[in-house]
């Protein structure tokens, strides 16, 4: 009978948060510091210790792009859960005395009760070991990400079965390496073209970087911020990528970046960058990650954060 999102729902058992408790009242943290909504319900009732919530993303932006894209006869579970998500999502903020989130974008997702702030805080990423060596400039194009998570199996196959397609009548050579951790057997019941690599699993993934030519991110769903999109671009790929995906970063990234928005434009800037057509130094591109995106300078502002909640 709870109104909680079914997530949170799903993550919040009471024999864990009595493990928990006792775990809190043996430590005795300066702080508590919860990651997702889905961990607010395990922290929210400790009002003896600061606490502080990472939303990370907006997840409502994310859900309201799935209900809309979901089959009938699921449309009505994904209409509910965004309702109680995006209540939620306010609500629970009360209950802390600071809030983090990934990126403007997503901050401006949630409606906070009044007197609240989100502080922004970005992804970060390792530049010198996404560093631009060895890339084979392949007649590849290159997707990443955990692939059974919904927003990744969605553009993958739109990659597979609407961009490549396109590709193909052009240059029938091209391939797709689709790369990441435990690919949805529906991914590899559809995309079955010999000229798809699904990889799953790698020990390192700069290696399916270095097999690409360009990088493609056709999302429709999701929110947050794309590491894939900072990785490919320290690596020396350029990347084509759908508004969704470019809204979250700065205007000084996003113009580093090829946004497309139909599947003919995708398909037409990925030819050239094939052919060579659209190449561009990424030189500024990853000045901008080096700048604002590397481990120190992203980890400076929260590590002032959990400081002053201590005081």
């Amino acid at each position: 009978w709870s109104h909680h999102p079914w997530q949170v729902l799903l993550f919040h058992q009471q024999h864990a948060q009595k493990k928990f408790s006792e775990i809190i009242k043996e430590i005795q943290p300066d702080v508590l510091y919860s990651q997702m909504i889905r961990t607010a319900e395990y922290t929210k009732h400790f009002h003896d210790i600061p606490k502080i919530l990472d939303y990370m993303d907006a997840l409502s932006l994310g859900l309201q792009k799935r209900k809309d894209k979901a089959p009938w006869y699921t449309k009505w579970f994904w209409s509910d859960e965004w309702e109680r998500v995006k209540k939620y999502e306010s609500i629970i903020a009360h209950y802390f005395d600071a809030l983090t989130i990934i990126s403007q974008k997503d901050a401006n997702g949630i409606v906070l009760p009044e007197g609240k702030k989100i502080n922004v805080i970005s992804n970060g990423i390792d530049f010198d070991f996404f560093s631009p060596n060895n890339i084979s400039g392949n007649n590849a194009v290159c997707f990443t990400g955990n692939m059974n998570y919904p927003p990744n199996i969605d553009a993958a196959l739109r990659l597979g079965t609407q961009i490549m397609p396109l590709v193909w009548k052009v240059k029938p050579e091209a391939k797709l390496i689709i790369a990441g951790a435990e690919p949805n057997k529906v991914l590899i019941q559809t995309l079955t073209d010999h000229r798809i690599q699904i990889t799953g699993w790698m020990d390192d993934i700069r290696n399916a970087y270095q097999q690409g030519k360009v990088f493609a991110a056709p999302m429709t769903m999701g929110s947050g911020m794309q590491n894939k999109i900072l990785e490919a671009l320290s690596m020396g790929l350029p990347v084509v990528c759908s508004e969704l995906a470019a809204d979250a970063f700065e205007m000084d990234l996003k113009k580093e970046l090829t946004v497309a928005h139909d599947d003919h434009e995708f398909a037409q800037a990925i030819l050239q960058h094939l052919n060579n057509e659209r190449a561009k130094p990424l030189d500024t591109a990853r000045q901008i990650i080096q700048s604002q995106f590397s481990w120190k300078k992203v980890t400076e502002p929260l590590l002032l954060l959990l400081q002053s909640s201590t005081q």
